[in-house]
C-alpha cells in the first residue's frame, strides 16, 4: 500500500497544534488508526459515481457520450515555476501518476507521458486549464496511482514508487476499459467510466501531525583583519615592517542558534568538530571547531586564522561561508567570515655617507641594506631600508630633493649627475658616488631614491652625501657686547635730514668710519656685508647700499694683501631706541659672509652704535586774576621744549603733571579730565601742551600769589625731562559743589520691615546738601525721570516724588533732602539700577547731582552659572564633558569676603533611559552597592569637578568601591532633578593620580584669590554610560548657603554709599567713599572700605572692618568682631561689649604679625581704661615705645573683658588686652 508520513517527530501535547493550523481538528497519531477495510460484496457491476475533486460530492451526469476523442497531445516535459505551480492543458489527465527517478510521469490515454521535472522531490501544485486541483485531490489521486508519499516540515509533498499493489487507476485491468465519457465540465481527471473494481485492498493510513518547523540562524558577522606586517621571514622572502606584533594572526566567535538541533557546522567550507581542526592553505592557516547547547539552541564558533605568506596586491581579503543545518536539515541563511589582508609597504629609511674635505671619493655602500661595505674610509654607509613582507628592490633614482616616487629602471647602473659629484645606484641597492672636481666643500649632495615591493608598493627617501672643507675666516670686528665698532649720535642730525635737526645739529657724529680683516686659504668667492655683494668671483667692487633702518653704510676700499674692508656709516634718522632709558644705545648689525672658492663660508657681524638723543623741556610761565582762566601751551609758550631727533610721543609730548616745584623726578599721569588742584585754582594740562587754569574764587590774598606745577615731557622712544609752569595770580562768583551718593538695598520689598532697624516708609536715601564758596543761596529740584519708588515726608505723609519739586531751599525754609526714601519694587529678586537727578542751581550756574539707587537680589541667587550638555543629547561615557566660566565680579567679591561661605550647587537629570522630568521616584535615591539601581549608578558613575588652571578639585566624586559608597544626590521637587550641594570647605584639591588631598577649594582660594574675569572649567564625568546616562548638567555658584535672603554688595569706589542689609547673612563692602553701612540682623560681613565709614552691625554676629578711613563702628547685638586695619587712623567702636558681655572681640592681624604666642601683649598693645583708647606698637618691636591710637571704645569696658585677636605670621592667638 502507498504510505503518507510526516517528517516532523508529533508531539502528544494538545497545544503543540491548535486549532487553526493546517491539521484543525485532528488527533495526534497516536490516537489514528486509519484503514481501508476488506469488502465483503463484490463490486457493482455499474459504472461508480463521478465525484467533485475538491469536496467529494456526486454531481449530475449527462449521458455519456458514444466514445470521447483521446486528449490532444500535450508538451511531454513541465518544470514547477518559482511558486512551484505546474499548469496543464485542461485535458492532461493525472489518474495514472508514475515516479521516475526525480520526476514525476503523467500517462496519458493515448500512451503519451507528460514529464515533470524534478516533481517527485516536491510535489507541485497542478492546474488544469483555469481550474486548481485541490490538495486532496491531488493526494488521492496519487494514491490512487501506489504512489508513496511523504510531507516536509514546511508542507511539501514528496513521492515515492510504492511497493503494494497498482491502484485502481492504472493499467491493470484484466478486461477492457469501455468507452469514457466527458468530465462533467471539471476535468478530464473523473469522467463517468463503465470500469469494474476488483475488491478494495485493506491498506492502513498512518496520518501524521506536523509540528512547526524551525531554521536555523547565524549571528551577524563582523569582518576581522589580518596585517602583513607582522609576517616573519619565510622562504627567502624578507620578514614584515612589524614582525614583532602579532598581527598576521586574529581570531575570534560567530554565534549561531538552532532549536532543532544541528546536523552540520562549516567554516570556510571546513565540517567543524568540537575539537580544534586546523586548515591551511598557501595564504594562511585556520583553526576552527564549533559548541552547542541542545538546551537553549545556542552554538558558538570559535576560530583563530593566521596569515602566512604575503598576498599580491592592496586590499586583498579571505572570505570564509558560514553554515549551519539543523537536524532536520534546514539551512541556516548563509553567512560569511570576511578577513581583510592590509598589504605590508616598504620603507626606503634616508642614507648617509661621506667624502673627507679635500677628497673625491669614491663614497661606496648599499642604500637597502644599510651598515658599512668596507670599501671607502668612512665608518658607516647609511641605514637598513625596510623592505616589508614582499621584499624590495631599487626603481629609481635622480638628484636632488623631490618628495616624490621614482619608478624608472633607466635610472639605474648609470651616473646619475648631482648637485656635486655623480652617484651610480644599482637595483640592489649597491652604489657609489664620486666628487666633481672644483666643487665646493661641507655641502651635502642629496639624491633620491624609490624602491618597491613584490606587489608594487613605493617608498622614496634620501641618500646624502656629506662633503668636508676648510673655513675661511673673518677678524678685527667688535661685537655689540662690547661696544660695536663705530658709534654716531643722533643728536648731530642736521637740519633737513628725515629725523632732523637733533638737538647739536652743528657736530660731524652723525658719521663714522672703520675696518676689518679677512682671510681664506682656498681664494675669496664672494664677500657680503648686509647681504650686499662686494666682492664676487674674487673681484671687490665699491659701493654702498640703504641700511635696513633708513642709514647709509658705504664700503670704500679693500687691500688684497692684508686682507682689510674699509667703511663708511652715516646716520640719516632718529632710531627706536629703548623706551625711557635716556641717552642709550642702539645697535644695528650687518651680517658679513665671507665664501672661499669651494662654497665654504665664514661669518660675523659689523656693528654700528646710534647714540639716542634726548628732550629738554624749559620752564613756562603765565598770569590771572582771582577766579578767572588762563590758557597757553607749554611746549611752545616762552622758550620751545626740544625734543631731539625722536620728536614728540606719540598721541603728545606731554606725559604727567602734578601740584609742586619739585623737578628732581618726573610725573605721569594727571592729564585732562577734571584737573589738578593747586593751592589756588585747578590746572587742566593736555598731552599735546595746551592747558587751562581756572583760579578759585575768593583765594588768592590781597597781594597775590604764584601757583606751582611740575610737567615731564616724553620724546619718541621714551626719554623723560621736566620742569616747572608757575602761574601768577592776583586779588574776583563760583559754581555750587554737589556731591554724587549710592544707595543699595535688598530687592526684596519684605525686607524693609523683617529687621531692625525696620523700615515701612521706605529706606531712607543718602543725599549730600550741597555747598556753594560764595555763599549764594542753593535750589536743588528733582529733574528727569524720578525712579519708581521714590517718596519724601511732607509733614504729613508720604508722598511720591515728581519731576518739579523742589527739595531744598534754604531762603525758602526748604530741606526735604533729609526726608527722601525708596521703595522697592514688588519682585523679589529683580535686580535694579537707577538715578535719581537733581539740579542744584546757586541763581547763576547749573550743576546736576546724582543719587544711585540699587535694588540687589538675595544671594540665594547664583551669582554665576554654567551647564554642560543641551539636555537633548546623552553626555558621552567615557570621556569629560566641559565648560568655561569667567567669573563675575559678585562671585569674586563674596570669595575674597568669605570663602567658608560659598556652595555649589549642581543639578542633573542622570536616569535610566528613556528621559523623563521629574525622575521617576524609583530612580531616584541609590540602594545599595552594585545594586543596578539608577540611583547606585549614579553615585557609582558620575565624577563632578572644578578646574582651575591645572588644579582639580573634586565636587562629588564617583564611588568605585563598596568602601565609599554614599548617597551624594538628592531629588530637588522644584526642579524634577538630582541635586548635590556642597560648600567650598568639601570641595578637595586632586593629586596628580586623581585622589583628594586635604586641600580645600576654601584653602585654595584664600592662598589664590580669584578675580573677576578668570576663567575655571566645570566638568562632568561618567565612567560607564550605557542607559544610564545624563544629558545636562547645570552648576550653580552661590556667595553664601542657598535660601540665604542676604546679599552681597560691593560700593562705589570713590563715592559715599549707603548700604542697607537684611535679615540674613549679608557681605557689604562700602569700598571708596564715607560710607554708611548698616548690617541689620545676621551674621554679616562690614567692611568699610576707604572713606571715614559708618558701620553699624545690627542683630547676629558681625564682622566689621572699618578699612582705611576713620570709622565709627557700632556692633549692635550678638558677638561682634570689629576688625582694625591702619595703624595711623584712630577708630571709633561705640558699644564694645566682650567678655562677660555679648562676645565681642578687636582683631588686630593686621596691624603687625610679629608677636609671638604666649609673650607679653603689654609689649605690643595697651588699653587705657580711663579714656578708652586702644594703641599698638607701631614697630611690633617688644619693649617698644612707638605706640599709635587704633581705636577708641566709646562706652570704656574695663579691660579684662576686652578680647583681642593676632597673629604671629602662622598662627592666630587670642589674649586680653594689657591695661596701663
Amino acid at each position: 500500500m502507498a504510505t503518507i508520513t510526516e517528517l516532523d517527530s508529533v508531539s502528544g501535547s494538545s497545544d503543540e497544534h491548535s486549532a487553526s493550523n493546517e491539521h484543525s481538528g485532528l488527533a495526534s497519531a497516536a490516537g489514528i488508526q486509519v484503514a481501508q477495510a476488506d469488502s465483503t460484496e463484490q463490486p457493482a457491476a455499474a459504472e461508480p459515481v463521478p465525484a467533485d475533486v475538491g469536496n467529494g460530492a456526486p454531481v449530475q451526469t449527462e449521458a455519456p457520450a458514444a466514445a470521447n476523442a483521446p486528449a490532444a497531445a500535450a508538451p511531454h516535459e513541465y518544470v514547477a515555476d518559482a511558486s512551484n505551480t505546474v499548469r496543464f492543458p485542461a485535458n492532461v489527465a493525472i489518474d495514472n501518476i508514475r515516479v521516475d527517478g526525480r520526476n514525476l510521469l503523467l500517462e496519458q490515454p493515448d500512451g503519451s507521458v507528460v514529464v515533470i521535472k524534478d516533481g517527485a522531490l516536491n510535489v507541485p501544485t497542478f492546474i488544469l486549464g483555469d481550474i486548481e486541483v485541490p490538495r486532496v485531490a491531488l493526494l488521492a489521486a496519487l494514491e490512487a496511482s501506489n504512489v508513496d508519499i511523504a510531507f516536509g516540515a514546511d508542507g511539501s509533498i514528496s513521492a515515492g514508487p510504492g511497493n503494494g499493489t497498482p491502484g485502481s487507476a492504472g493499467g491493470n485491468f484484466a478486461v477492457p476499459v469501455g468507452g469514457i465519457g466527458n468530465g462533467f465540465d471539471l476535468s478530464a481527471l473523473l469522467p463517468p467510466t463503465a470500469l469494474q473494481f476488483g475488491r478494495l485492498e485493506p491498506r492502513e493510513l498512518t496520518i501524521g501531525v506536523r509540528e512547526k518547523d524551525s531554521t536555523p540562524s547565524i549571528d551577524p558577522v563582523a569582518s576581522t583583519t589580518v596585517y602583513e606586517a607582522g609576517l616573519p621571514a619565510r622562504n627567502g622572502e624578507s620578514q614584515g615592517s612589524n614582525e614583532p606584533a602579532a598581527s598576521e594572526t586574529t581570531s575570534g566567535t560567530i554565534g549561531f542558534s538552532s532549536s532543532d538541533g544541528v546536523s552540520e557546522v562549516s567554516l570556510g567550507g571546513h565540517v567543524l568538530t568540537g575539537a580544534p581542526q586546523t586548515f591551511t592553505d598557501a595564504t594562511g592557516s585556520l583553526t576552527a571547531s564549533y559548541v552547542y547547547d541542545p538546551a537553549t539552541g545556542l552554538g558558538t564558533i570559535s576560530y583563530s586564522y593566521t596569515l602566512i605568506d604575503n598576498t599580491s596586491g592592496d586590499a586583498t581579503s579571505v572570505n570564509l561561508p558560514v553554515a549551519v543545518t539543523d537536524a532536520d536539515g534546514d539551512p541556516a541563511a548563509p553567512g560569511n567570515l570576511a578577513i581583510n589582508i592590509v598589504d605590508d609597504a616598504p620603507t626606503a629609511i634616508a642614507d648617509t655617507d661621506s667624502i673627507a674635505a679635500g677628497q673625491f671619493g669614491p663614497a661606496t655602500g648599499n642604500v637597502l641594506a644599510g651598515g658599512t661595505d668596507g670599501l671607502d674610509v668612512n665608518v658607516t654607509d647609511g641605514a637598513a631600508d625596510t623592505q616589508g613582507a614582499d621584499g624590495a628592490t631599487v626603481v629609481g633614482v635622480t638628484s636632488g630633493t623631490t618628495n616624490s616616487d621614482l619608478d624608472d629602471a633607466g635610472t639605474l647602473g648609470v651616473q646619475i649627475q648631482g648637485a656635486y659629484g655623480k652617484l651610480t645606484l644599482n637595483a640592489d641597492g649597491t652604489y657609489s658616488y664620486a666628487r666633481d672636481a672644483g666643487t665646493p666643500g661641507s655641502v651635502d649632495d642629496v639624491f633620491t631614491y624609490t624602491i618597491k615591493d613584490g606587489d608594487g608598493d613605493l617608498s622614496h627617501t634620501t641618500l646624502t652625501i656629506s662633503i668636508g672643507d676648510a673655513p675661511p675666516v673673518i677678524s678685527d670686528l667688535t661685537p655689540e657686547a662690547r661696544g660695536g665698532d663705530v658709534t654716531v649720535n643722533e643728536e648731530a642730525l642736521n637740519v633737513g635730514t628725515p629725523g632732523g635737526p637733533g638737538s647739536n645739529p652743528a657736530s660731524t657724529a652723525e658719521t663714522g668710519t672703520g675696518t676689518f680683516t679677512i682671510s681664506s686659504p682656498d681664494g675669496i668667492a664672494s664677500l657680503t656685508i648686509g647681504g650686499q655683494a662686494f666682492i664676487t668671483n674674487g673681484v671687490f667692487t665699491a659701493g654702498s647700499f640703504t641700511t635696513p633702518e633708513g642709514n647709509t653704510l658705504a664700503v670704500t676700499a679693500y687691500d688684497a694683501a692684508t686682507g682689510q674692508v674699509s667703511y663708511t656709516y652715516t646716520l640719516l634718522d632718529n632710531e627706536a631706541h629703548p623706551t625711557a632709558l635716556g641717552e642709550n644705545s642702539l645697535f644695528e648689525n650687518f651680517a658679513v659672509v665671507l665664501t672661499d672658492q669651494d662654497g665654504q663660508s665664514a661669518n660675523d657681524t659689523l656693528t654700528i652704535d646710534v647714540v639716542d638723543d634726548v628732550p629738554t623741556a624749559h620752564a613756562d610761565t603765565n598770569s590771572v586774576a582771582e577766579g578767572a582762566i588762563a590758557t597757553g601751551n607749554v611746549l611752545s609758550d616762552g622758550t620751545d621744549d626740544v625734543f631731539g631727533a625722536d620728536g614728540a610721543a606719540a598721541g603728545g609730548g606731554v606725559v604727567g603733571v602734578a601740584a609742586g616745584s619739585n623737578t628732581a623726578s618726573p610725573v605721569s599721569g594727571g592729564l585732562g579730565g577734571a584737573g589738578i588742584a593747586g593751592t589756588y585754582g585747578t590746572l587742566t594740562l593736555n598731552a599735546n601742551g595746551s592747558y587751562s587754569y581756572d583760579g578759585f574764587a575768593n583765594a588768592v590774598p590781597a597781594g597775590g600769589a604764584t601757583d606751582t606745577f611740575v610737567y615731564t615731557i616724553m620724546d619718541g622712544d621714551g626719554d623723560l625731562s621736566t620742569t616747572t609752569l608757575t602761574i601768577t595770580l592776583s586779588d574776583g562768583n563760583n559754581a555750587p559743589v554737589a556731591a554724587n551718593t549710592q544707595n543699595w538695598m535688598s530687592s526684596d520689598p519684605a525686607q524693609q520691615t523683617l529687621s531692625t532697624p525696620s523700615y515701612p516708609d521706605g529706606y531712607p536715601l543718602l543725599v549730600t546738601i550741597p555747598t556753594d564758596a560764595d555763599g549764594d543761596n542753593l535750589i536743588v529740584t528733582a529733574t528727569g525721570t524720578i525712579p519708581t519708588g521714590t517718596f519724601y515726608f511732607d509733614g504729613v505723609t508720604y508722598v511720591a516724588l515728581t519731576a518739579g519739586t523742589v527739595l531744598y531751599d534754604p531762603a525758602g525754609g526748604i530741606n526735604l533732602l533729609d526726608d527722601l526714601v525708596y521703595r522697592p519694587t514688588a519682585t523679589v529678586t529683580d535686580t535694579v539700577n537707577v538715578n535719581l537727578s537733581l539740579d542744584v542751581f546757586d541763581g547763576t550756574a547749573h550743576v546736576t547731582q546724582t543719587v544711585g539707587i540699587h535694588e540687589v537680589p538675595p544671594t540665594s541667587l547664583p551669582s554665576d552659572t554654567a551647564q554642560v550638555g543641551n539636555g537633548n543629547s546623552p553626555l558621552t561615557s567615557g570621556n569629560d564633558q566641559t565648560q568655561n566660566l569667567s567669573l563675575s565680579q559678585a562671585t569674586v567679591s563674596a570669595i575674597t569676603a568669605d570663602p567658608h561661605g560659598s556652595t555649589l550647587v549642581v543639578y542633573t537629570d542622570f536616569q535610566e533611559s528613556p528621559f523623563v522630568t521629574p525622575i521617576p521616584l524609583g530612580e531616584r535615591n541609590p540602594g545599595v552597592f552594585g545594586d543596578g539601581s539608577a540611583g547606585s549608578h549614579r553615585e557609582q558613575e558620575v565624577q563632578v569637578e572644578i578646574r582651575i588652571g591645572a588644579n582639580r578639585f573634586a565636587v562629588v566624586e564617583d564611588d568605585l568601591t563598596a568602601g565609599t559608597f554614599e548617597q551624594s544626590w538628592t531629588f530637588d521637587p522644584a526642579t524634577g532633578l538630582m541635586k548635590a550641594t556642597v560648600d567650598y570647605d568639601h570641595i578637595f584639591l586632586l593629586d596628580g593620580d586623581g585622589a583628594a588631598t586635604t586641600t580645600t577649594l576654601a584653602d585654595y582660594l584664600i592662598a589664590n584669590p580669584p578675580a573677576a574675569g578668570d576663567t575655571w572649567t566645570v566638568s562632568y564625568f561618567d565612567n560607564d554610560g550605557g542607559n544610564y546616562q545624563a544629558r545636562a548638567v547645570r552648576f550653580e555658584f552661590f556667595s553664601h548657603d542657598p535660601g540665604d535672603p542676604g546679599i552681597t554688595v560691593n560700593g562705589d569706589a570713590t563715592l559715599a554709599d549707603q548700604i542697607y542689609g537684611t535679615s540674613g547673612i549679608d557681605h557689604l563692602n562700602g569700598n571708596g567713599g564715607n560710607d554708611v553701612i548698616i548690617g541689620r540682623g545676621g551674621n554679616d560681613f562690614l567692611s568699610g572700605g576707604g572713606g571715614s565709614d559708618l558701620i553699624s552691625g545690627g542683630d547676629g554676629n558681625d564682622l566689621l572692618v572699618g578699612g582705611f578711613g576713620q570709622d565709627t563702628m557700632t556692633g549692635g547685638n550678638g558677638a561682634d568682631t570689629f576688625k582694625l586695619d591702619q595703624l595711623d587712623i584712630k577708630d571709633l567702636i561705640s558699644d564694645y561689649s566682650g567678655a562677660g558681655g555679648e562676645g565681642d572681640v578687636i582683631d588686630l592681624t593686621s596691624l603687625f604679625d610679629t608677636a609671638p604666642g604666649g609673650a607679653n601683649i603689654g609689649e605690643f598693645v595697651n588699653y587705657d581704661a580711663g579714656t578708652g583708647t586702644l594703641s599698638v606698637d607701631a614697630d611690633g618691636t617688644a619693649n617698644g615705645t612707638n605706640f599709635v591710637d587704633v581705636a577708641t571704645l566709646t562706652n570704656v569696658p574695663v579691660s579684662s573683658t576686652i578680647t583681642l585677636l593676632y597673629d604671629d605670621g602662622i598662627t592666630q592667638h587670642t589674649t586680653t588686652a594689657n591695661a596701663v
